[in-house]
């Protein structure tokens, strides 16, 4: 147990870092996540991110779902005014499907999935990060030439731009620059080479995909394979009545496609201008992924290798959407 008592945590006691039950390892700590999880890919990614200064939500790596922990979190949420988790597993195995899903669990729902934990799975529990939290997503390629940045709007997945399910909303590409040009944070009209935004007609068949995702998700859970043609009407009112619910940033965004604001923009373009500047070796060649979040803003989720298929590319080929047979 904790250093501080269950008593004094509900009279208000505030969380100390000595109050970190030890089998939690913050994300910022990279030393140490290095020391214990270098074979897991995803974790290190996360924390190469944090030690780099990107923002990155709060949270901790873990091989145990203990009562403890679950007691600490449960403090740990109060005091962020939160609901749900961000909840995340790597394995040493790479094809497990755990791998490919973020959940976003109560405390409850956490507890629950300890089923999920075994010798060659961690977690990763970060802050709230859920339908209701979700804004724009980002795919940034950092080229030879250019970084090429394709966005989603509210309510999307980034990860459907990766499967080659959706096409981006919006497209920049931008110029390069060195560790000799003090103003490489700053974004201004020399620095954009392209600039693209999808017409209404493609967003609405996206907005349709996305629908289809979530009554899949909706009706057979997170492992549920994906669709992308639209639903019959009942079925469509169903999701519209889920996402209004839950007030998703996709419900107010179901019409028309809203151009990502040139300050969210350039708080972006500061930060993937410095990775390139000065760490070119660790991403030449490689694609971050971040989103926008309502309460956390902008925030950086993995580094990886730019070899799969439908990467950002300064041609911008359009996705083909996939169709059931």
């Amino acid at each position: 147990m904790p250093v501080s008592t269950k008593q004094q945590r509900e009279a208000g006691y505030m969380l100390l870092d000595s109050d970190v039950p030890a089998e939690l390892t913050r994300l910022t700590d990279y030393v140490s996540i290095h020391r214990k999880y270098a074979a897991y890919k995803k974790v290190m990614s996360l924390a190469r991110l944090a030690a780099m200064d990107l923002p990155v939500l709060k949270g901790f790596v873990t091989r145990t779902i203990s009562d403890d922990l679950l007691e600490y979190l449960k403090y740990w949420m109060r005091e962020r005014e939160m609901e749900r988790l961000t909840v995340r597993f790597d394995s040493s195995q790479p094809d497990e499907f755990k791998n490919r899903i973020t959940f976003t669990p109560t405390l409850e729902g956490l507890r629950q999935m300890r089923y999920l934990m075994h010798d060659e799975v961690i977690a990763v529990i970060m802050e709230e990060s859920g339908p209701s939290q979700q804004s724009y997503g980002v795919l940034t390629a950092f080229s030879e030439d250019y970084l090429i940045c394709e966005v989603v709007g509210p309510g999307f997945d980034v990860d459907d731009l990766l499967r080659g399910e959706i096409s981006p909303h919006e497209r920049f590409v931008f110029r390069r620059k060195d560790k000799y040009d003090d103003n490489y944070r700053d974004l201004g009209p020399r620095d954009l080479v392209q600039h693209s935004i999808i017409a209404r007609e493609s967003y609405l068949q996206s907005v349709e995909y996305r629908y289809s995702k979530i009554y899949d998700i909706m009706s057979e859970g997170s492992g549920a394979v994906n669709r992308a043609d639209a639903l019959p009407a009942a079925q469509k009112l169903d999701v519209e009545a889920i996402i209004e619910q839950r007030s998703t940033t996709l419900h107010f965004h179901k019409d028309r496609y809203v151009p990502l604001s040139y300050a969210k923009l350039h708080e972006l373009y500061g930060y993937i201008s410095e990775l390139d500047v000065f760490y070119p070796g660790e991403v030449s060649g490689k694609v971050a992924v971040a989103s926008f979040l309502k309460k956390r803003g902008l925030v950086f989720w993995d580094l990886f290798g730019g070899d799969r298929k439908n990467m950002p590319n300064q041609k911008g080929n359009t996705r083909l959407q996939k169709r059931r047979n």
